[in-house]
């Protein structure tokens, strides 16, 4: 994720009983709406959203990464 500029999952100590339920939620039901959602705003550190700037996406080689 880091070197995507994705920045890195981490869940503070603190949310970890929250994290496991969720976590064991997505895995009984496949929904991964309320786990991805939550992670975004409680796990994610590392990367600022700016959803007002019109940036380019990047441009990404597969073969770079074989």
């Amino acid at each position: 994720m880091i070197d995507h500029g994705a920045g890195l999952i981490n869940v503070p100590l603190d949310k970890w009983d929250v994290w496991n339920d969720l976590i064991s939620k997505y895995y009984l039901s496949g929904d991964m709406k309320t786990l991805k959602d939550w992670t975004y705003v409680n796990g994610i550190q590392g990367v600022t959203f700016d959803h007002k700037q019109n940036l380019p996406k990047p441009d990404i080689n597969p073969e770079d990464y074989e």
